[in-house]
């Protein structure tokens, strides 16, 4: 997957806020968090959530593609660790790129567990690549 957009949709690469707020079986999920669309097609997101009293943080990693309409269609395994070996969850992840600085995205998991949507604003921009030397 690539995740460089066509001409005619933003580049996403670069780092994004994130903002998730639903109601899951009658209680309040919230969280805010921070993650990186990169310009080779993956993506890491680092969240921290509220649900039912306690607190988690969740990573969301995965792959991304960004459609001539400028929709992004994504995969994603999310773990409860930082280095990637905790209990896993996988999903999908679709957005619609609204500008260069906003996405409105969708998380929904295998089990229907995650159904969140998602406010995401750019924090960032991908800093360039240094050509290669060969």
């Amino acid at each position: 997957m690539s995740g460089l957009a066509l001409a005619d949709c933003p580049d996403i690469s670069g780092k994004w806020g994130v903002q998730i707020s639903e109601s899951i079986g009658g209680e309040q999920l919230a969280g805010v968090g921070r993650g990186t669309f990169r310009d080779n097609g993956t993506w890491v997101l680092k969240f921290y959530a509220s649900f039912e009293g306690n607190q988690e943080v969740i990573f969301f990693r995965g792959d991304y593609a960004v459609d001539s309409k400028c929709i992004v269609d994504g995969f994603f395994t999310v773990d409860d660790s930082d280095d990637g070996e905790g209990s896993e969850i996988i999903g999908e992840m679709a957005s619609i790129i609204i500008d260069e600085d906003n996405m409105f995205m969708v998380v929904v998991d295998e089990v229907g567990f995650i159904n969140s949507n998602v406010i995401a604003e750019r924090l960032s921009q991908a800093e360039p690549q240094p050509p290669q030397i060969k």
